[in-house]
């Protein structure tokens, strides 16, 4: 991405599996009213089963059982040139701007089938895109 290269499917596993096992080490059973927060563009569902644990058995990483009911997936949807000048006025990220198209073109909205979904609307101001995710969490 720093070279203004979409990254493919294979670019991603490793670095898909290296974020299933940090997940892992969280106590997310034994401190139910801690929480974490994990930013990353997680943007087709497979990405978001492997985060899960859905295919921890076929990845070979040592399961400790699907988290599938202790992650919520935020998912940021709507209008790209708002994403657009909100990704300008950000400071010392890596991706630049003209990978924003690749991630829309990869991005895979959530199935019915797919547990956990927060989608929120970008057309909200980032204080009120916040308040609702700290909600959401809150009410988990």
């Amino acid at each position: 991405m720093s070279r203004s290269e979409a990254l493919t499917d294979e670019d991603r596993l490793a670095w898909l599996i290296t974020l299933r096992k940090l997940i892992l080490k969280w106590p997310l059973y034994d401190m139910p009213k801690k929480s974490y927060v994990l930013a990353c563009s997680a943007l087709k569902v497979y990405y978001r089963q492997i985060l899960n644990g859905q295919f921890d058995n076929d990845l070979k990483i040592n399961p400790l059982g699907n988290t599938t009911d202790r992650i919520i997936f935020v998912i940021l949807n709507g209008d790209q040139n708002i994403i657009q000048q909100r990704l300008l006025n950000r400071k010392g990220h890596f991706m630049p701007p003209s990978l924003l198209q690749s991630q829309f073109e990869t991005l895979e909205l959530s199935e019915k089938s797919e547990p956990n979904i927060l989608l929120i609307d970008v057309n909200k101001s980032i204080l009120e895109i916040a308040q609702e995710i700290l909600s959401h969490i809150k009410n988990f």
